[in-house]
């Protein structure tokens, strides 16, 4: 039972080893649904994916590798990406009327809206920017290689 718990949090993909950055590796392997565009914790091109995995078991370029993801880690980036964005838009929206009320401008009230959310919606991508950096360099959110296939 609680290895069948352990596989569901966590993802778990076959790749090829094609850089070495200390004892990252980065390993390439085609991208599916489930990675999604969001590019917190995967980079690469349209067909591929590419991610940096601890290599504690000495795995050497071009060898075929087990990644895998803890998927909990996941799910907690990928809502921060896509839902912090949209709280942070209707925040400003709010903040925007209530600031053209305070400054008695209500023939302005949806540009000034318009315009606060647009500076709350830039500042959440900044800090977006600045989580994804603090998580690459937790282990928690890191892709670990469990297995050199060849």
């Amino acid at each position: 039972m609680r290895n069948e718990v352990t596989s569901l949090l966590r993802m778990e993909e076959e790749g090829k080893i094609i850089a070495m950055e200390g004892g990252l590796a980065k390993v390439a392997f085609p991208r599916k649904t489930a990675c999604g565009k969001c590019g917190l914790c995967f980079r690469g091109s349209a067909d591929m994916v590419v991610t940096e995995a601890e290599n504690e078991l000495g795995a050497q370029i071009g060898q075929r590798v087990r990644v895998i993801l803890s998927t909990t880690s996941f799910i907690k980036s990928a809502a921060f990406v896509y839902l912090f964005p949209l709280f942070l838009l209707i925040c400003g929206l709010f903040f925007g009327r209530w600031l053209a009320d305070y400054l008695r401008r209500e023939e302005a009230t949806e540009v000034i809206a318009a315009i606060s959310a647009l500076f709350f919606l830039a500042g959440a991508f900044f800090l977006i920017r600045c989580y994804e950096r603090r998580a690459r360099r937790r282990k928690g959110c890191q892709s670990k290689i469990v297995e050199i296939l060849k």
